[in-house]
């Protein structure tokens, strides 16, 4: 969760997160500042495979494709609800 928790602070400090050509922008997290977020960098990987994040082949980290629903998330997170 610590990591999804900075996932939904980042999409916070986004400026566009939808674009008219390639649909909903996700936040991502460079893998080396994903690896000092979740202190256990092989915790990452496993996630990795089990598709609750993606590692692309920029070595950016995004929300997988089994990532769960964002406002639900946001709720758990501590995301101010307005």
């Amino acid at each position: 969760m610590v990591l999804a928790k900075a996932l939904v602070d980042k999409e916070k400090e986004m400026e566009v997160t939808y674009d008219k050509e390639k649909g909903h922008i996700l936040p991502e997290i460079p893998l080396h500042e994903a690896r000092q977020i979740m202190t256990r960098a092989d915790f990452i990987q496993s996630y990795d495979h089990i598709n609750i994040f993606t590692i692309d082949s920029h070595s950016m980290v995004r929300a997988g494709k089994r990532y769960p629903n964002p406002r639900p998330t946001e709720l758990v997170c501590g995301a101010d609800i307005t």
